[in-house]
């Protein structure tokens, strides 16, 4: 279990930018007017909850030079498909003036989700933990904060008698610092699998290198695909393919943004976000998401591109 990993590090950066606009529409669907059922909200990997842009581990990095500094206050306007995630933003900052805080995903959930829905924060790292009590104190919405493992805890929630009724979202943000996370994430999907007619998964994976890929998608088709003999039979790039047609996947979208000279890159060069059940409006929105993403996050140096399904990422890197 990995325990030194802080996201302070990484806090606003690219990868954040793209995890949180998703998440954002997501909860906004299940909480829209026309939303009757309350919703189940559960993070595997909570974090702090909110971090400070120019003080602390934030200052080392500094990724949100390339992330929301690029997108918040104007410097290049965001489309309409951000602007439920700018205004976010904007509960945490002063008007007019650079982002200084940025909102964790538990924070996106809790500034989206009405009182009578419920909360799961699973954080293990005892700082992040503590800072993450006191950065969700003052929620209405019912929360409790579990100084637990997320993934082990997911399974019970999920058949809980006491959420029956509910829709549930469940966003999963592994570190992938450890090679066993590949497993204990292959094991909770596949728990997650039974749940899915009511059920929207978010899965968020860095791209570090190729053969990373390769073992996280590899752990998706596994899990997702019912007929074993799918591995043999086709290979891998025929099993991406039949991805597409079995009746409990689908409907996903695998969307994410990568630096163009990535085979030239040390460490992450872009991240993604896997969703299983999706809302319609997030399938919708995915395109113009992403446009504005990519053009907000590109610099002189550093040019993003997108995709937005997996065996177009494949065939392009594989």
């Amino acid at each position: 279990m990995v325990l030194s990993y802080r996201h302070a590090f990484h806090a606003g950066g690219a990868a954040d930018v793209l995890k949180h606009a998703i998440l954002t529409e997501i909860l906004s669907f299940y909480t829209s007017q026309s939303a009757t059922r309350p919703l189940l909200y559960i993070d595997t990997h909570a974090g702090a909850g909110r971090y400070s842009l120019y003080s602390g581990y934030a200052t080392k990095l500094e990724e949100h030079k390339t992330g929301i500094d690029k997108i918040y206050r104007g410097k290049i306007k965001c489309s309409s498909s951000l602007s439920k995630y700018e205004n976010i933003i904007s509960l945490f900052n002063h008007k007019d003036s650079k982002t200084r805080i940025y909102p964790g995903s538990p924070l996106f959930a809790l500034a989206v989700m009405r009182e009578n829905d419920s909360a799961y924060f699973y954080e293990l790292h005892s700082s992040d933990f503590n800072l993450l009590k006191d950065n969700c104190s003052s929620s209405k919405v019912p929360v409790k904060i579990l100084q637990e493992d997320g993934l082990q805890g997911l399974q019970s929630l999920l058949r809980a008698d006491t959420f029956k009724g509910y829709n549930k979202v469940v966003l999963i943000d592994p570190s992938y610092e450890l090679r066993a996370e590949f497993k204990v994430l292959s094991r909770s999907i596949w728990n997650v699998n039974e749940h899915f007619e009511n059920t929207c998964c978010a899965i968020w994976c860095k791209f570090q290198n190729h053969r990373f890929i390769f073992t996280l998608l590899s752990i998706l088709a596994d899990v997702l695909v019912t007929d074993p003999m799918l591995t043999t039979k086709s290979g891998f790039s025929g099993m991406l393919q039949d991805l597409k047609t079995i009746p409990n996947l689908s409907n996903w979208v695998d969307a994410g943004m990568f630096l163009s000279d990535s085979a030239n890159k040390r460490g992450m060069y872009g991240s993604g976000v896997f969703t299983i059940n999706p809302p319609e409006t997030v399938s919708n929105n995915m395109d113009n998401l992403l446009d504005t993403l990519t053009q907000n996050s590109s610099t002189t140096t550093a040019t993003y591109e997108a995709f937005c399904c997996i065996y177009a990422f494949y065939e392009l890197f594989l």
